[in-house]
């Protein structure tokens, strides 16, 4: 079973997780994570209109999510996620122990 899956938006519930934003053109856009995908893409969809395509990546423990969002914005540097600034450890805040140490 793929971890990622597509999703129509009226589809999305309110679990937890990550999501990806493409365009259209199939170009990531945006990578986010929420307690509650249905409410952050409605907002999301309110705000910047669509057409849009999302994936998500549903999970049930926050450290997990957090963590994934993290990885994939440092590593794809998504255009619209300009704002995100890293934090130098980002498991201090979700209460995992460092996933970096030897």
């Amino acid at each position: 079973m793929a971890l990622w899956r597509p999703v129509r938006y009226s589809d999305v519930t309110s679990m937890s997780g990550c999501y990806a934003i493409y365009s259209t053109s199939d170009e990531l856009l945006y990578i986010g994570s929420s307690k509650n995908l249905r409410a952050r893409l409605t907002k999301h969809a309110k705000m910047y209109g669509l057409p849009w395509r999302v994936k998500i990546r549903p999970s049930l423990k926050r450290g997990d999510w957090l963590m994934v969002e993290y990885r994939l914005i440092s590593r794809l540097q998504p255009p619209l996620n300009v704002h995100y600034k890293p934090s130098p450890r980002p498991w201090s805040r979700t209460g995992i122990v460092n996933p970096f140490a030897t």
